[in-house]
């Protein structure tokens, strides 16, 4: 069940397997506000949930800006199906082999390789509940 609107955790259903993708997670004005581009492709992965309320790991959500993205390996999950030409929402379960990239005040990059997320016994937010097709 997807509730139209605001997506909270309690309303979300994963419609799909669960996959790896690589690409760059980035805070973007409009909804939804994260989203991820699947490198090597034209696809836009949006991050279900609210804004502050994302469907992904809060020590994840810690590490994204306007002026900081992750390049790396997410695990999404859908919640909703796939359609040409529109983004397709998920939920974040996991990230791996992070880099997040900062943006200087002068213009300039700064990258910096961090930890596996989730850490620790952190809640995981993406559903646990059996695929419905």
């Amino acid at each position: 069940m997807i509730i139209l609107g605001a997506m909270r955790a309690a309303a979300v259903t994963v419609v799909g397997e669960c996959r790896d993708v690589h690409g760059r997670l980035e805070a973007t004005n409009g909804n939804p506000s994260l989203r991820i581009w699947v490198v090597g492709t034209k696809r836009i992965l949006g991050v279900a949930g609210d804004e502050g309320a994302e469907l992904l790991p809060s020590s994840l959500r810690e590490l994204i800006s306007f002026e900081a993205t992750l390049y790396g390996d997410f695990r999404v999950c859908p919640v909703t199906l796939p359609k040409p030409a529109a983004m397709q929402l998920v939920c974040i379960k996991a990230g791996r082999r992070l880099v997040q990239e900062r943006t200087m005040p002068d213009g300039s990059r700064t990258q910096r390789k961090l930890p596996d997320v989730p850490r620790g016994n952190e809640a995981p937010k993406c559903p646990e509940v059996a695929v419905q097709q």
